[in-house]
């Protein structure tokens, strides 16, 4: 990073971040941090394949919230302090981060969708992986219905509103961080300052409009900020006496993660959907994932809990679990017409385990960390500009009527007309007959005599709706 002004002119040197702290606390791996993502994750999991056994598991996203704000911060934080940070590198961690596993989705989703999907939900589907591909699904899902409404199970690109949120954000914060660096503690003002604005407008907006208060970026920043204040704590020398005392006092670390956990919990078995959320209960898996973070590795959970294999192993494919298992929830329940049983979501989620693993260790494993992965961003970016469009074509066409499910469906109804038509019943429809096209004053009159049957005893008025007029 090269700086506008010179050290100097700064007046104070920003020394690299005191290995101690670093060491216990941050920006080097922690098997814990992998951990709690499998909390995290689990969480929304749960919520969504057995909303009774976690009411409140919708938090998990919150968790997610905080742990992503504490170690992407601790980056910037760190390479600022020695001079090291550029736009160019973040975005490209941030691009092998995030777009292997989304990209794999979004085409798995689309070619799902071609044989399982009508047009009209097709169509609907393309606008979603367009958003998705554009990181954009929050505001597109924002003007259709809220997270939690009826006609959400059906969506199988629901859950990227949060990916949205995060990517959003990250556009944003680190000029916010460079700038504000000009100045000795400006970083931590200037955390303090949008973190504050932005949990009174969650506040108040939450209040005004329960989609909006959800959906928007906006209510949400202040969860990220909450990771990005620790990670400023831990990063900062002037700072360090402060976390040490954690250190050398495992005791008072231990009642720490211990509170965290335990308002992590109570937010996954308390909360439901009717709470007024985010806002203040939004406090209860942002405050406890910091207490956690804070804690320290050494804490007894973080130690003996969070670090264990399994709960790391979950943690390792968190963000591949987490976008493979509501697409494959999604499409039980379209495909089931109703919810499906309790069988079929437990095979949905033990397949999204299978293809979160495969995809971490045959994608996104290798284009992180393979010697290839300076190629792959350009790659991964065409790919994603690809799928943008392949959305965009799929919206525009109306579903892409043409395809062969659509062509049985009306196939179907064409050889049930011939059956009536056979039987000498009458098959023809006139659409210039549906209530949807007559005046209102026509409503008050008789029956247009060419909207009836002739030549039988009796005229059949059929009175209902699309369902109806299928049948007609």
């Amino acid at each position: 990073y090269p700086p506008t002004v010179s050290v100097r002119r700064l007046n104070w040197r920003p020394p690299s971040a005191p290995d101690a702290v670093t060491r216990a606390y941050g920006l080097h791996y922690r098997p814990d941090i992998d951990g709690l993502r499998a909390v995290a994750v689990l969480a929304v999991v749960l919520f969504h394949a057995f909303p009774a056994a976690a009411p409140g598991g919708f938090v998990g996203v919150d968790i997610f919230f905080v742990i992503s704000g504490f170690l992407i911060s601790g980056i910037i934080i760190e390479r600022l302090h020695a001079w090291r940070f550029t736009f160019t590198e973040f975005f490209a961690r941030r691009i092998r981060r995030i777009f292997p596993a989304l990209a794999i989705v979004l085409a798995a989703t689309w070619t799902a969708g071609w044989f399982l999907l009508y047009a009209d939900d097709y169509q609907q589907l393309g606008r979603h992986i367009a958003a998705g591909a554009g990181f954009l699904s929050n505001f597109v899902l924002w003007q259709e219905t809220g997270y939690f409404d009826i006609a959400a199970d059906t969506k199988p690109l629901l859950h990227l509103w949060s990916l949205g949120i995060e990517e959003q954000f990250y556009l944003a914060w680190p000029l916010l961080l460079v700038v504000s660096y000009r100045w000795r503690r400006g970083p931590l003002w200037m955390t303090l300052a949008v973190a504050g604005a932005s949990m009174a407008f969650s506040l108040y907006t939450i209040r005004l409009d329960h989609v909006a208060a959800f959906y928007s970026p906006l209510t949400r920043v202040w969860e990220l900020l909450a990771g990005a204040l620790l990670a400023w704590t831990v990063c900062t020398p002037e700072w360090h006496a402060r976390m040490r005392s954690l250190l050398v006092a495992p005791g008072l670390a231990n009642v720490v993660s211990a509170a965290g956990a335990a308002a992590i919990l109570f937010a996954i078995l308390v909360l439901d959907p009717s709470r007024l959320f985010p806002g203040l209960w939004a406090l209860l898996p942002t405050g406890g994932a910091v207490l956690m973070l804070a804690a320290g590795p050494d804490a007894w959970v973080n130690r003996t809990v969070l670090s264990h294999r399994a709960a790391v192993w979950i943690g390792l494919i968190s963000y591949p679990l987490y976008l493979w298992h509501w697409p494959l929830l999604s499409f039980a329940r379209v495909v089931n017409g109703e919810t499906p049983s309790p069988a079929v979501r437990a095979i949905a989620v033990g397949a999204s385990v299978l293809l979160a693993w495969g995809t971490y260790r045959l994608i996104e494993s290798p284009v992180r960390f393979g010697a290839a992965r300076r190629r792959a961003v350009p790659v991964l970016c065409s790919a994603m500009v690809l799928l943008l469009a392949l959305g965009l074509v799929t919206e525009s066409s109306g579903g892409l009527i043409e395809r062969s499910i659509n062509r049985s469906d009306q196939a179907h109804f064409v050889q049930y007309y011939e059956r009536m038509r056979r039987a000498g019943l009458p098959t023809e429809y006139r659409s210039e007959c549906d209530f949807m096209d007559w005046p209102t004053e026509k409503l008050r009159d008789a029956i247009d005599p060419s909207c009836t049957v002739a030549g039988g005893r009796r005229t059949l008025f059929l009175w209902g709706d699309s369902y109806a007029q299928s049948l007609s």
